[in-house]
């Protein structure tokens, strides 16, 4: 307000204002990143003038043109000052003028900020009581007055009132500035102290950091809601600064871990546990056996109170998810469909939630998931532009596209349930979704309804992707007799040795009108697989059968290959070949065919037999 003093104006506030962040607060609490260099210059320039001022040449404090506060050069302006009174360049009693003068009468907000940085210690005695309690009620002004609180009279029960009768910067200053006296003090600051209505995490972390922790803990007379309350303000810290800031601190945490191990039962006191055993085990100056560790804690933490907390922190939902999953498992708890409920209807959108829960084996999560995400999510913006997408998307999904896909992949398990959630994915958006929905249906296409085929009927002349469009085809034509023959291979068994000859490279055909399980189960890189002959084929005389070690016939050679080999056989030789690559997306399998070296051993075997069934007396005639 023009023409009062801001002395003036806050001597007339009743209770405290300014509790918003404040650009001090900005400075010294988050970008204290001002260089020496630069706060020299600003304080050269802010010392020139007053000297000018001494001098008569200037009337005001010149400021430098930055948008650092006074804060970022004032201590190192304050000693310059005390530097040059001790050297006789300006007197003691100028400074001290200037500084009375200042804070009672200037206007301009810098000007009374520089001031009481002074009056730390060139204000005049009988002005430190009164200075001190008026600019102690403003946040702007509160940091730079607390040189002047400290030469109060009972200064530190001042601090200790501004602690439990504001919040903010107010608070935060002055409950960094207190001195521990008593343990009242500490009590105060572990149980409702470090409370902030606008700086929790940073109260938080000034009370962990700067009160005496073993000692609030180490009193006989700790209630068992306190050792809880304090874990909460242990997680919160350790969530916030890591193990580092406790590292090296064995005897708080010492303390810390034997008070929750005789009082605590909270989801803190649970985090608390789990959180020092990874502070001892990643300090590395201290000698711990690990083994004796891992084995205390997984006895403390598995016990039914930490069980119980785990599951209450699920019901209310408000712990960190992936934290309390941590927990959960370290406490031995499974975690299930209903324990989750709250976290998804927080968000229902959150990937990690369905992750987790999908990872346990369980068809009553799955059930109850889906029939979950058929009911609450909105995948309208993710499907029905079967024809608008490139075939070369492959971009990264969004989190609604991978819950999508994550669903998809548990329909197999729990089929029928889903069934609608198959005829979305049939329609979305982006290719991967439709590939995957794809393999699916595959596997699902015996259970099918007539109904659901039909639909997959009408959405196949929209389908664009290749190895969809054929996923589809298969299921639509499932009703084509896929006949499971099976032979004996008694006749046709052979062992491959290094005289057998490489003929050619083909592939098998014929296996879209086989059995795909029968197929995905016998066809493997590598295997061998044996020849015979196909005399009752009407539609080629030529055919020859490749069939599986088990006497499955998987399919024919192509008839692009089969008239040498089928006269070859026909003269007695034995054929096998050798699964070179398996591609059951496209139905479709290389294969190396050989000449075996069976029938020669074949005839020489015969010869022998011979011999050795005429008489003795004969074999030389």
């Amino acid at each position: 307000m023009s023409g009062i003093s801001v002395y003036e104006s806050l001597k007339n506030v009743d209770g405290y204002i300014d509790y918003s962040e404040n650009i001090e607060f900005e400075y010294r609490y988050k970008y204290n990143f001002i260089s020496d260099v630069e706060k020299r210059n600003y304080r050269n320039i802010v010392l020139k003038s007053l000297i000018e001022m001494y001098n008569g040449d200037r009337e005001n404090i010149r400021f430098p043109e930055t948008d650092y506060p006074v804060a970022a050069y004032v201590s190192s302006f304050v000693n310059s000052v005390r530097g040059i009174v001790s050297e006789d360049i300006i007197p003691k009693e100028w400074v001290e003028d200037f500084t009375k003068n200042t804070i009672l009468n200037s206007e301009n907000e810098k000007e009374v900020q520089i001031a009481l940085a002074l009056g730390e210690y060139f204000l005049v005695d009988n002005l430190v009581n009164e200075v001190g309690k008026v600019f102690s009620k403003s946040g702007s002004y509160i940091l730079y007055d607390i040189g002047i609180i400290k030469r109060m009279k009972n200064y530190n029960t001042f601090l200790f009132n501004l602690i439990k009768n504001t919040d903010g910067v107010i608070k935060l200053y002055a409950a960094e500035y207190i001195e521990e006296i008593d343990i009242s003090i500490t009590n105060h600051m572990f149980n409702e102290g470090y409370k902030d209505k606008y700086y929790p995490e940073f109260m938080v972390g000034l009370v962990m950091n700067t009160f005496n922790r073993t000692a609030y803990l180490r009193r006989d007379n700790i209630t068992d809601e306190e050792v809880n309350n304090f874990c909460k303000l242990f997680a919160e810290n350790f969530k916030i600064s890591g193990p580092e800031i406790f590292v090296g601190e064995i005897d708080f945490l010492d303390t810390l871990l034997y008070k929750i191990e005789k009082q605590g039962n909270s989801i803190e006191a649970l985090y608390s546990i789990i959180a020092i055993a990874e502070i001892i085990l990643n300090d590395d100056s201290v000698e711990v056996d690990e083994e004796e560790l891992i084995k205390g804690i997984r006895a403390l933490t598995s016990q039914q109170r930490f069980k119980d907390a785990v599951k209450d922190a699920f019901k209310e939902g408000n712990f960190e998810f992936s934290s309390l999953v941590i927990m959960a498992e370290e406490a031995g708890v499974d975690i299930n469909f209903k324990m989750v409920k709250n976290y998804l209807d927080k968000n229902k959108y959150d990937l990690s939630i369905y992750k987790e829960l999908l990872k346990k084996e369980s068809s009553t999560n799955r059930v109850e998931l889906v029939n979950y995400v058929e009911e609450n999510l909105d995948f309208s913006d993710i499907v029905g532009n079967m024809e608008g997408i490139s075939l070369r998307e492959e971009r990264e999904l969004n989190s609604k596209e991978k819950i999508f896909g994550l669903i998809l992949v548990e329909l197999r398990k729990i089929y029928p349930v889903g069934r609608e959630f198959l005829k979305l994915g049939i329609e979305a958006n982006s290719t991967r979704i439709r590939k995957a929905n794809a393999k699916v249906l595959l596997k699902l296409k015996k259970q099918l309804p007539d109904e659901f085929v039909d639909y997959i009927s009408s959405r196949f002349p929209m389908e664009i992707i290749p190895e969809v469009k054929k996923a589809y085809e298969r299921i639509i034509n499932r009703n084509v007799d896929k006949r499971l023959e099976r032979i004996s291979t008694n006749d046709i068994k052979v062992e491959t040795t290094p005289k057998d000859v490489y003929i050619l490279d083909s592939y098998i055909a014929g296996l879209a009108y086989k059995d795909r399980e029968m197929l995905e189960r016998e066809l493997r890189e590598d295997a061998r697989l044996y020849m015979k002959r196909d005399y009752s084929n009407v539609y080629d005389a030529k055919a020859i059968k490749i069939v599986s070690k088990s006497g499955f016939v998987l399919g024919f050679v192509p008839k692009r290959d089969n008239e040498i080999i089928s006269r070859l056989m026909d003269s007695g030789r034995y054929f096998y070949c050798i699964v070179d690559k398996v591609d059951m997306e496209r139905l479709h399998v290389d294969i190396k065919i050989y000449l075996s070296y069976k029938d020669i051993m074949n005839e020489v075997s015969q010869v022998a037999r011979a011999i050795l069934s005429e008489p003795r007396d004969k074999k030389f005639n």
